[in-house]
């Protein structure tokens, strides 16, 4: 666990609350303008992890990677014409799925990500690879804002 100090475009410090999973990941908890009170916070947090909880909910431990594609698909996959849509959704079924669609989220791991593009670039064109890196880029960078804002 840390508190790490920042301060907004005002000048005014605040101090952020931030732990690490079992898996390695570091997730920004709570955000306290005053340090005692992060410090407490905190304190309240390591108490939870030696009773063996953690950091994220057990709906987000539990999270197939295949659930949060259904629900990425519909809230974060942004403003692109439908064509676009359908050559990412041939991407996701042909060449994501198959390796990612029963695997937890949580437990998705950078060479995990690295095969997907490996076995890609097997049997496609390099630019098409660098299209398969980026939507999964995307859908990676766009969990960690919403899983963070889902866990309860």
């Amino acid at each position: 666990m840390a508190i790490q100090e920042r301060k907004t475009k005002t000048g005014d410090r605040r101090y952020v609350v931030r732990v690490r999973d079992p898996l390695g990941q570091w997730y920004e908890v709570k955000v306290f303008a005053l340090k005692c009170d992060a410090e407490r916070y905190e304190r309240e947090l390591k108490r939870l992890n030696d009773e063996g909880r953690n950091a994220q909910s057990k709906g987000a431990r539990n999270l197939l990677f295949g659930e949060y594609l259904g629900r990425w698909m519909i809230e974060c996959r942004g403003h692109v014409s439908d064509g676009w849509k359908i050559s990412q959704n041939q991407m996701i079924r042909d060449y994501i799925l198959p390796h990612l669609a029963n695997r937890r989220f949580a437990e998705i791991q950078p060479y995990d990500i690295g095969n997907v593009i490996e076995k890609s670039k097997e049997r496609l064109q390099p630019q098409t690879a660098k299209h398969i890196y980026s939507l999964l880029r995307k859908m990676f960078g766009d969990a960690g804002r919403t899983l963070r804002h889902s866990r309860a």
